[in-house]
């Protein structure tokens, strides 16, 4: 749930900019290291247009002003890795708010690439991290662990980061944002988990290039020879 720059103190504002970019300078330099390809890149843009064009506005009564849509944030990660997925997700945040909220929101979109972005790449970088650790190299796992309950986690956590903020600044009242718009978010997390998963699914059979973090040699059982 996006935020609106009349909640908001100057100050916090401005400190909000320059956590976001400290962040995108170090994710500049690790990006030049490790780049994606460009085809990951063109598909992860085409991913976000559709999941975050796909929203839902209310404009009228107590909820007025909420938007929903899926992140598609740790999908985003799984294909571009960690520090394109940032700049990915940091720039889809500008653009949305400039197209679906009004231009003076824009200054407010580094407030929710803090509260709810990057949040949402941490916890599919440490799922990526504990899997490989912890867990088989197994192709289900990659799709299942990582993808499909990581992205409904990393939604459902957003959501309820978003909705706090939204509470501590009083926004709106607490029974919207608790009774109305959770139940909301929940219901997303799953939607983002089933096409996170999908998606993953026939990336990997199609297309597993594509994905960075992915690689048949570790995900794939080796098979033993009979001769």
């Amino acid at each position: 749930m996006h935020f609106q720059t009349q909640h908001f103190p100057l100050i916090i504002i401005l400190i909000a900019w320059t956590i976001l970019f400290f962040v995108l300078s170090i994710a500049y330099r690790a990006l030049k290291k490790s780049p994606p390809s460009s085809d990951s890149v063109i598909v992860s843009c085409v991913l976000l247009a559709l999941l975050w064009g796909l929203h839902v506005n209310l404009s009228s009564g107590m909820s007025a002003g909420m938007h929903y849509h899926l992140l598609g944030g740790v999908l985003i990660l799984l294909i571009t890795g960690l520090p394109m997925a940032i700049f990915l997700l940091t720039s889809a945040n500008v653009i949305y708010a400039a197209l679906f909220q009004t231009p003076s929101d824009i200054l407010v979109t580094p407030i929710y690439a803090i509260v709810v972005l990057i949040p949402v790449l941490f916890i599919g970088t440490s799922s990526l991290l504990l899997a490989r650790l912890k867990l088989p190299h197994h192709l289900f796992i990659f799709i299942f662990i990582n993808a499909f309950f990581t992205a409904a986690l990393s939604m459902i956590t957003g959501g309820v980061l978003s909705l706090w903020v939204q509470d501590l600044i009083l926004a709106y009242p607490k029974e919207v944002l608790w009774k109305q718009s959770f139940p909301v978010l929940f219901l997303l997390s799953w939607g983002e988990a089933f096409f996170t998963g999908i998606i993953t699914s026939i990336m990997i059979s199609f297309a597993p290039n594509l994905l960075y973090y992915y690689s048949d040699e570790i995900y794939l059982p080796k098979r033993k020879s009979l001769f």
